[in-house]
């Protein structure tokens, strides 16, 4: 009786169909090696990204597959990336290390179309997120720590522009170091106001 052959769909190397077929595989392989490395090939990796995006139109690219908090998740070697973020990679470019992909006008965390992304700070990612009504404000008086209101800096400016209080007493005065008064002053801080 002849065994009927086939490629590895990896590396090529002829085998037997039986010995090819690895467990929940469409493809043919050597061995759970060879389905890994095939996996991982760039070509491999965008053609299962796209089987999970329905493409609306232009500018609307919405991930169908796994979820999590709002935004969709992929898996590349065993570990699940947010697929904005594939989606910057596979078709913009390389994201730098200090790098943040926001998403742009629609702010709808599942549509990835290359157009709707964009890079930014952390700084930029948090303000986005407070914008779009999705953060915490902790800006002025609703951080926490803050000893001051926006009423107090307006006061604490104002009182500075008359040229009759030194930044020590108005610090003083407001219960604050003069560090924070001056840093208040020249707009590195209290930028909301």
């Amino acid at each position: 009786m002849s065994r009927s052959t086939t490629q590895c769909s990896n590396c090529g190397k002829t085998i037997f169909k039986e010995q090819g077929r690895i467990k929940g595989s469409k493809n043919n392989f050597c061995d759970k090696e060879c389905k890994k490395q095939w996996h991982l090939k760039p070509e491999t990796i965008k053609a299962r990204f796209m089987h999970y995006v329905n493409i609306i139109d232009s500018n609307t690219w919405l991930w169908t597959g796994s979820t999590k908090n709002g935004y969709g998740q992929f898996g590349v070697n065993g570990v699940m990336l947010y697929t904005h973020r594939i989606s910057y990679e596979l078709f913009i470019g390389e994201i730098p290390e200090d790098r943040c992909v926001l998403h742009g006008y629609d702010d709808n965390r599942l549509n990835i179309c290359p157009k709707n992304l964009w890079l930014g700070s952390k700084s930029d990612n948090s303000r986005d997120c407070v914008k779009k009504g999705r953060g915490v404000d902790r800006s002025g008086s609703k951080h926490g720590q803050s000893k001051l209101t926006e009423d107090n800096v307006i006061e604490i400016r104002k009182m500075h522009e008359t040229n009759l209080y030194t930044h020590n007493y108005i610090s003083k005065m407001f219960g604050v170091s003069r560090c924070l008064v001056t840093s208040i002053l020249n707009k590195r801080s209290w930028l909301h106001i």
